[in-house]
């Protein structure tokens, strides 16, 4: 994370999500996707094909909309929006996320 003042967090409803530009084991076109990115899941057999904020759920890197799949046994497509967009006090996620300094 290229930020002089620090990392950030992805926060919601004071919980923890992750800190911004943590890279992940998933790979999209040369890019390595990372917590705060919102990304393309590609249609399975048991859910749609949808878009969501890569972020910690639980004990796992998950995609928000399918948080009980660890993001390396989905097949990303696309990354929508890089995490590098995200400044601080941002709302990402149609605001259901925050954006704060990590201290």
């Amino acid at each position: 994370m290229k930020n002089s003042k620090g990392k950030l967090a992805l926060i919601r409803d004071n919980e923890f999500y992750g800190i911004i530009g943590t890279e992940t084991n998933t790979i999209v076109n040369e890019v390595t996707v990372c917590i705060g990115d919102i990304v393309k899941v590609k249609k399975d057999k048991y859910y749609n094909e949808c878009e969501g904020i890569v972020a910690v759920f639980t004990n796992k890197i998950a995609i928000m909309g399918l948080a009980s799949r660890q993001i390396d046994t989905l097949e990303v497509t696309e990354i929508v929006q890089s995490h590098e967009e995200l400044k601080l006090n941002s709302n990402p996620h149609n605001g259901y996320f925050n954006i704060l300094k990590f201290e």
